[in-house]
This record gives structure tokens, sequence and C-alpha cells, in this order.
């Protein structure tokens, strides 16, 4: 894939990246992941340490 000036601008001035995965029952999970952009790759950290998203607080709480 080629990345435009725009693209790897827009890249260059976040600092968090966003994984999703779906599981087997289509339950969504999502999480906040550190990344280096090479211009051609992204690069992620990954370590046994579970990742968890708390659940949300219902409305009203």
């Amino acid at each position: 894939m080629r990345w435009t000036d725009s693209d790897t601008a827009f890249i260059d001035a976040q600092r968090v990246a966003h994984l999703a995965s779906v599981g087997s029952r289509a339950e969504l999970h999502v999480v906040p992941v550190c990344f280096v952009f090479d211009g051609e790759r992204f690069y992620t950290a990954v370590d046994q340490k579970p990742k968890r998203v708390p659940p949300e607080e219902p409305e009203g709480s």
C-alpha cells in the first residue's frame, strides 16, 4: 500500500492506535495500542498480559 503525504502526516500525529477483533459470538473487543510506523508498516508490542477494556457504565448510574 502506498501512503499519501496526508496519510503519513495524520499517522505521525497519532499517539495511540486501536486494535479491534471480533469473538466467536460476534462480540467486539477494542484495545488501545502504542505503535511505530516506519513509512510502510505498523509495529506494535505484544506481551502475555491480558488486554481488557472496562465495560461501559449504564447511563444514569
